[in-house]
């Protein structure tokens, strides 16, 4: 039978968000965007 490895999980006592940005995010600016927008257009 296959067991479940439960994730580690990072506990944030100063907020709701992530402890830390992952590297691969680092320089990516935040992009806004709306259910309305169109793709390709």
């Amino acid at each position: 039978m296959a067991k479940f490895h439960a994730p580690v999980i990072q506990d944030n006592p100063s907020g709701w968000g992530p402890c830390a940005v992952p590297e691969k995010f680092k320089d990516m600016p935040y992009q806004p965007f709306s259910k309305g927008d169109r793709l390709g257009k």
